[in-house]
């Protein structure tokens, strides 16, 4: 799918089961003497490895929730459709020269719209955690060799779950009081290089409004529910889109305000409309800011989100149970789509019944150095 940089992102190659599982066979094989790798014994020997090895990964939830958020990353990325390349950088043997010390390679390699090469280093933050995060130092020197021998620029990834944002950054923005380094959240916010990875916050006016309108002709059915509630019977006859109270009647401001409703940081409010008869007319579900976020009286619209954190929540109500139990640990993604959600020439068309505010943040400079 082609973005507005006119970059074009697809998939490289399927994964083959075949390959993958003679990859992982010939690491974990140990040979015996007299045996082939047709062995029957030599192969239960991998498996029994194999087995004991998942049930430890699937027993940490730490491991879990690492492993889900680097899959996340990836997928963002992919979605967000504005990097010319990127691949799994830590899977497979390496072997390097120790002279300068041990190495170890980043999560992923990614080549950006301008060609620059970076290795990104993914972490989880945990939810509790929001005003900093320490960064393991022996890694990050080892990081740094690697990047260094490979010609690229490492950056880290965090995700602060508990904010579902996320940031990347130079590791120049770590800063150290004492022990390991540190990455502040302020710090790490100033310093997103996200934004270059084709990341934007999106905004409009409130309110945005999703109805659902009963048919007038159609006989509706009451009846008492559970806890003395009311349950109605009606047909739907219609739907209806609106922002701050214009109706949008294209098919690409619907998409775009139905995505923002249901991913972005809005709250939202079901509300019922009765006739005068009693009969329901329709049921609106209003999404806008919280009382306390007066932006938009004071600049006429307000920010629902970025698109890292709105494909962030839906990534995480697919991988991940309201009670927090794991569905899945990644999800097929769709290369460019959020690059594609508001298509460049947007601004340009002659009705536009959605107004959208899309701003690209650019690092701040930062002479401090660790």
């Amino acid at each position: 799918m082609r973005d507005t940089t006119g970059v074009t992102i697809r998939k490289g190659r399927e994964p083959s089961a075949g390959l993958e599982a003679l990859a992982f066979f010939s690491l974990f094989d140990e040979v015996t003497a007299g045996s082939t790798v047709q062995d029957a014994r030599r192969i239960q020997a991998v498996l029994k490895r194999m087995r004991s090895g998942l049930d430890e990964s699937l027993a940490s939830e730490g491991r879990l929730h690492g492993w889900r958020v680097q899959n996340l990353f990836e997928a963002l990325i992919v979605c967000l459709g504005s990097v010319r390349l990127i691949v799994t950088e830590d899977a497979g043997n390496f072997f390097f020269d120790d002279a300068d010390g041990p190495v170890k390679p980043p999560d992923f390699r990614v080549v950006r719209a301008d060609g620059e090469r970076l290795l990104v280093e993914v972490k989880n933050v945990k939810p509790l955690i929001h005003d900093k995060v320490r960064v393991n130092e022996m890694h990050l020197d080892q990081e740094r060799r690697y990047a260094a021998l490979t010609g690229a620029r490492l950056v880290l990834a965090h995700y602060w779950s508990g904010l579902n944002q996320w940031t990347v950054v130079d590791p120049s923005v770590l800063v150290r009081r004492g022990g390991n380094p540190e990455l502040p959240l302020v710090d790490a916010l100033k310093a997103n290089e996200l934004g270059l990875l084709g990341d934007a916050m999106i905004g409009t006016r409130p309110p945005l409004t999703f109805e659902l309108i009963a048919d007038p002709a159609k006989p509706q059915h009451h009846r008492e529910g559970d806890d003395n509630t009311q349950e109605i019977g009606f047909t739907i006859g219609g739907v209806e889109f609106t922002c701050a109270g214009r109706t949008l009647t294209e098919k690409l401001e619907q998409q775009i305000a139905w995505f923002l409703m249901l991913h972005g940081r809005w709250g939202s409010e079901e509300v019922p409309h009765f006739g005068s008869t009693g009969e329901l007319e329709r049921i609106s579900y209003v999404s806008q800011p919280p009382e306390e976020d007066t932006t938009a009286e004071q600049q006429g619209f307000a920010f629902v989100g970025s698109l890292s954190s709105m494909y962030s929540t839906l990534f995480n109500s697919l991988t991940v149970t309201d009670e927090g139990e794991f569905r899945r640990s990644r999800l097929e993604s769709d290369p460019g789509v959020l690059a594609a959600l508001i298509p460049a020439d947007y601004w340009s068309r002659s009705s536009r019944n959605l107004p959208i505010w899309k701003l690209i943040q650019h690092p701040a400079s930062d002479d401090t150095e660790i």
